[in-house]
């Protein structure tokens, strides 16, 4: 397999009536947007990071593109019917996971983490691996890739809750291995250029870093477990007025334990795009806070 540096861009879907199974917008969408491609460019996986808040409901999508494909299809992709007429998708947010940018915010983001942690996780679907659960010996290609980043302690395939997962836990000797292979893969897509059917085969990553033993007893996936997080508290900012044009604009905007930190504004590098000439370029920032006494959320706008 391969590591696909994909352009990571995130639909709001908002059901025109009753809420419809994910399943069928998934594959609705994929096909419309597949439709938008150039030859050559293509979509290399598609995830659900929320189950649903207020009718809507968030699609990330990695692309094998251009950035310029990227930014064409944010642009067209504002209030977008789609042809079943079941929901509206608006693109809000896009990023590049090649970019120099990138790389400046995961090494951020794991300088502020503990040098102690040496268990590392990766989710892998079950139809790549034959055996599980199954000790991993050093010739392993799943051992071996991790032994790209440092000398590994164990490592072991474990099964899921959901039986199309399978996880990948590593133990390695140092903390320094854990963090750097998080750093090579988040954000990023597993690929594999052909596979038995002699389709392309990705899997966008779902990685984290921990104590290893807790890593092996865990039996949720990562997304089921921000799932939970999300359900435990939170905002949704929704779009009001009738003077206002949805198409600038997300229909809402999902402040939750997973997306604690927001920042709004005109930029294209914001988690939230408003292309308005009132609004600056990094216009405010939410910040989610959990309250000490009570154990409620508050909601600060610098």
């Amino acid at each position: 397999f391969q590591v696909l540096a994909a352009c990571v861009g995130d639909l709001e879907v908002t059901f025109s009536g009753d809420r419809q199974p994910l399943e069928n917008l998934h594959f609705e969408i994929n096909n419309e947007i597949s439709a938008d491609l150039p030859p050559g460019e293509f979509i290399a996986g598609l995830l659900w990071v929320d189950d649903g808040y207020g009718g809507s409901c968030r699609l990330r999508l990695f692309l094998k593109c251009e950035w310029d494909t990227g930014l064409r299809l944010r642009h067209s992709w504002q209030r977008r019917v789609l042809r079943s007429k079941l929901a509206i998708a608006s693109w809000v947010t896009l990023y590049d996971t090649a970019s120099a940018e990138h790389t400046e915010s995961v090494s951020a983001m794991v300088a502020t983490w503990p040098r102690t942690e040496c268990g590392f996780a990766l989710e892998l679907p079950r139809r790549w691996v034959q055996e599980v659960p199954q000790h991993l010996t050093v010739d392993n290609h799943w051992c071996e890739f991790a032994r790209l980043f440092g000398d590994v302690v164990r490592a072991e395939l474990r099964p899921m809750e959901d039986p199309d997962v399978v996880r990948l836990v590593v133990h390695f000797y140092s903390a320094h291995a854990a963090l750097a292979i998080f750093q090579g893969l988040t954000r990023r897509v597993l690929f594999s250029p052909v596979n038995a059917d002699n389709r392309f085969d990705a899997h966008p990553v779902a990685c984290t870093v921990g104590h290893y033993e807790e890593l092996w007893s865990e039996r949720r996936t990562l997304q089921q477990q921000m799932l939970q997080k999300q359900q435990e508290g939170g905002f949704v900012l929704h779009l009001c007025g009738s003077g206002t044009n949805q198409a600038f604009c997300p229909l809402a905007i999902h402040v939750t334990p997973a997306r604690w930190r927001l920042v709004v504004g005109r930029e294209e590098g914001c988690d939230v795009v408003m292309r308005r000439n009132h609004v600056s370029k990094a216009h405010a920032t939410l910040t989610l806070q959990r309250r000490q006494q009570s154990g409620g959320w508050s909601l600060t706008v610098e």
